[in-house]
């Protein structure tokens, strides 16, 4: 059956007992809006049936087109019905005999519980994180005692990648690592003396290499680099008020080239000869005196003349020029005597490379800083000015060797003893398990990064669970 209601006035339903007027009543009041308590929805007790009582809803809003929907009891509600009331007998019964309660709540209060419920999602999102990020990650297994054992064991929320990088194996430390267990094999199989022999074999091949490297430092250094240019703008200031004062005092000469250095050692020959020779006799030459060159009698013009050639050579000017250039002409001598020729080292360098990975590349290097400086100075149109340009100086590979013989020396000095070898292999096992721990680490280096993040963002989100 069916009830329709008119749009506008009453609609009464009548009719005798247990025709359905008291089930439609139900419905309405569960499908709708009601006070009290909503009743229970019977089926048809004339037919046999396990579903839940349902009905079929026809409803309009406004002028839109009506909306047929099933409803179930206890089922899905329909939110346009709830604008509906139902009131009843029962109902009226609720208003007189029940006690109601009235809430009045301030506009804006809404947003506590939109708080609330955000602060609850956000809760069960954490949770969620928390407990995937609750199994520990398998690290890798490393000897105890060792530098990486202690960092893997102590990771947590402070644990930095620079740490980590730290404790990683390096392309040196991986071929000390190498030699180290070459070593280990000579060790175990020689005496205390055999070593210390192979060792003192090893620093005589290497000092030569060292005081060649050293040579050759002493000429291209900073300080010798500042030395020698100082020399040089001593030289060329000296050299330009020598040629003023020359200029000056030979101005108007019949001649080219008086006052030149050909010409400084024509006069100071003549000067010698006159002392070795005529001892009894001046110089210059005076007036009426015959000329030790052209072997002609001195005129007035001429002994004034020669006056002023002798106040030239002897001027302080001139005596500071010939200093200067004497002392950066010995200097530029020095410098280019010495040589840097690697080829004799060729065997001492490639065994220094095997034990120290990269000293062949240092060196190389130096080499190359060698050349270039030396041209540098060697460049008559370098000056102190354009020092910026030259190639830094560095001096790693002579720091390094110096180290590696004194490291050798102090091994060599130990193993005079039997107990020396047996110490020295202890050091080296010791190392050895260093470093092999650190390979371990770097070649899991992205498993140990997983588990520091792990740590991290557990520790993150277990703050924001307690905030």
């Amino acid at each position: 059956q069916s009830i329709n209601f008119q749009k506008e006035g009453m609609t009464v339903i009548y009719g005798d007992n247990g025709t359905g007027k008291s089930s439609y009543a139900k419905i309405l009041k569960n499908a709708c809006l009601t006070r009290g308590e909503k009743p229970d929805v019977f089926g048809n007790i004339f037919e046999d049936g396990s579903s839940p009582p349902s009905s079929k809803i026809t409803y309009q809003v406004g002028g839109k087109p009506t909306v047929d929907v099933d409803w179930e009891f206890q089922g899905q509600e329909i939110p346009y019905l709830k604008s509906i009331r139902i009131f009843d007998t029962k109902s009226a019964f609720h208003y007189v005999e029940k006690e109601g309660v009235l809430d009045y709540r301030p506009a804006g209060l809404h947003l506590l519980d939109e708080l609330i419920n955000v602060c609850l999602h956000i809760k069960s999102r954490v949770e969620t994180k928390i407990s995937s990020l609750s199994t520990q990650k398998q690290l890798p297994k490393v000897d105890k005692g060792t530098e990486a054992c202690d960092f893997l064991e102590n990771i947590g929320v402070k644990t930095t990648s620079s740490q980590l990088e730290s404790i990683c194996i390096t392309k040196d430390e991986l071929a000390k690592l190498e030699a180290t267990q070459r070593e280990l094999i000579d060790l175990k199989i020689k005496t205390a003396a055999e070593v210390r022999k192979t060792l003192n074999k090893k620093v005589i091949s290497y000092i030569p290499l060292l005081d060649s490297l050293k040579s050759a430092s002493e000429v291209i250094n900073n300080n010798a680099f500042n030395e020698v240019f100082e020399l040089k703008k001593s030289y060329k200031s000296k050299a330009k008020a020598s040629r003023l004062a020359r200029e000056e005092a030979f101005s108007g000469m019949p001649i080219e080239g008086i006052g030149s250095s050909a010409w400084g050692e024509l006069w100071n020959s003549a000067r010698n000869f006159i002392h070795c020779s005529c001892k009894d006799k001046s110089f210059p030459p005076s007036h009426g005196d015959i000329c030790p060159l052209c072997l002609q009698t001195i005129s007035v013009d001429v002994a004034n003349r020669m006056n002023v050639f002798e106040a030239y050579i002897t001027d302080d000017i001139q005596t500071k020029m010939e200093t200067a250039k004497t002392a950066y002409e010995k200097e530029m001598q020095r410098i280019n005597k010495v040589q840097l020729d690697l080829e004799p080292f060729k065997s001492v360098i490639s065994d220094l490379d095997e034990t120290h990975k990269g000293f062949k590349e240092l060196i190389t290097g130096f080499s190359e800083l060698f050349s270039k400086r030396k041209a540098f100075i060697f460049d008559k149109n370098n000056d102190e000015t354009k020092l910026s340009k030259i190639p830094a100086y560095d001096e790693t590979v002579i720091e390094k060797l110096t180290d590696i013989i004194t490291d050798i020396k102090k091994v060599s000095d130990e193993l005079k003893e039997e107990k020396g070898l047996e110490k020295l292999i202890k050091e080296k096992l010791t190392l050895e398990k260093e470093l092999k721990a650190k390979k371990v680490v770097q070649d899991c280096k992205s498993q140990v990064e997983i588990e520091i993040k792990r740590i991290k963002a557990l520790a993150a989100y277990n703050m924001v669970l307690r905030y």
